[in-house]
Order: C-alpha cells, then structure tokens, then sequence
C-alpha cells in the first residue's frame, strides 16, 4: 500500500458521499458571500473537474458523525430525548420555496437541536487559523444564516426554537480550544438569506449568462470561497468554463451590487 493507494480510496469514498453529491442549496450554502458561485449553483452550471483534497471534508464528517453518537448515548443516559440529532429540517414550505423560486425549500441536516435551551447547534471542525478568525470576528455571513435558517426549519417543525449557536470545534489543539457563538434566533436573518438567494436567481434569469456567457463576470467574487469552490479553475478567462478566482473588485459587477446586497 503505498500514500497514494490511500489518498485515492478516501478521495473515492468522498466523492461518493451526499454532501458531495447534493445538488439543491442547503442553509449550509445559502449564506455564501461569493454571488458567482451561488448563481453557478441556482444554473446548475458544469464544473470544470477540479481536483480537490477532500481530507479536511472527511475529518469534518467523521466528527460530526461520532458527536452524533455521543449526543444519543447522552440522551439514553437522560432517559429521553432533550437532544435531536441530524434532524432533516424544511426552512421553507414547498409552496414558500416555489414563490421564491428555490428548489427543495433549503432542505437540510440539523446537526443538534437542544429542547431545554431551544437551542439549534451547528458544529465546525476548524483548524487554527480559522478558529482564531472566528473567535475574534464572529461567525460570518454564511455560517450566521445557516444556524438562523436552521432555527426555521426547527420552528416549522414545531420545535421551540429560542437560540442558534455554531461550535468551533478544534481541529489541532484540546477541547480547551473550543469556541461557541450563540445569539437569539431571528426570523429577518433567515428571511434576508432567502430574499438574498431569490434576488441572485432573478439576476440569473435576467441576465441570461447560459445565452450571455461573459455576463457572468457580472456577479461578484468574494475572496473566502475560492479554496474549496467546485467552479473554481485558475487562469480561466472564459467564465462558462470556469472562474479564476476573486480578482479583486470588478466595475462590471455593481449595476447588481443592490439587488444582492
């Protein structure tokens, strides 16, 4: 057996697993600063084949999977259920999602919900860099609305839904590492998501990029989302095959700055 032998069956294995294989935006994605890649996304645009080293994605799921265990051992230790875990929530009704002209109604997996705290948990396994940036900045745009779009799908689910949080959990360092964030749910940040996702869809429609190839550089870039962006294929310079990456600010792009703000 050689590194490579390995690296190709985990990178295999990954490939095949759902979160790679999920074509609908999730609440996971809904927040995503970089307006290209979600309308690459809504058009379920081709993407250029790019490999990518998928063991940062496999230490995530293999966490989150033994985590889940750990919370139903702990409610069988309570004698009932306070935890719900990996809950699939529906923020939106399917008539809601067709209004707003997202498929799927941003289905998606709740990792834990507290019914004491009426708290929605979503974990992050980070490494250092990232852990200090969101101790000292907060969650971002994106992991905010998901814990919020989070917190309506639990509430459409009859839970009641009082916090979100998103735990960062250490990926190189001890458990004293670990970082909470926490504040009350809020219907207008998921609600604001959602407007965010139907007003990049309309852009997507008006502008016609699929007719209109070099309308796509028409939607910003954000310089965070490159590093895992499946579009993402540096030096392109036709953006129906591939976006090189964030470039910087481009004026093209700020006659839709405010329909997507």
């Amino acid at each position: 057996m050689t590194p490579e032998t390995v690296a190709e069956v985990i990178a295999r294995a990954a490939a095949a697993a759902p979160r790679s294989r999920q074509v609908e935006l999730g609440p996971s994605e809904a927040g995503e600063p970089c307006t290209r890649r979600i309308a690459y996304k809504l058009a379920d645009w081709h993407r250029p084949g790019r490999s990518m080293d998928a063991w940062a994605a496999v230490q995530g799921v293999a966490v989150h999977a033994w985590i889940a265990e750990a919370f139903r051992a702990e409610n069988l230790r309570l004698g009932r259920e306070r935890y719900l875990i990996e809950r699939r929530v529906q923020p939106l009704t399917d008539e809601a999602a067709r209004r707003a002209g997202l498929p799927g109604g941003l289905a998606g997996s709740c990792d834990l919900f507290d019914r004491d705290e009426g708290l929605v948990v979503d974990w992050k396994h980070i490494g250092p860099g990232r852990l200090a940036k969101y101790t000292a900045e907060g969650p971002g745009r994106q992991y905010t609305a998901q814990a919020h779009l989070y917190g309506l799908g639990m509430a459409a689910a009859g839970e009641d839904v009082r916090d979100v949080s998103v735990v960062f959990l250490p990926r190189a360092t001890s458990m004293a590492g670990v970082h909470i964030w926490r504040e009350r749910y809020d219907l207008a940040v998921a609600a604001a998501a959602v407007a965010r996702l139907t007003a990049i869809r309309d852009a997507v429609i008006a502008l016609d990029p699929e007719q209109y190839p070099g309308r796509w550089g028409l939607f910003p870039t954000d310089p965070e989302s490159c590093r895992f962006c499946p579009w993402l294929k540096p030096g392109s310079r036709y953006l129906a095959r591939g976006c090189p990456g964030h470039l910087g600010a481009a004026t093209p792009a700020a006659p839709i700055e405010s329909l997507i703000a």
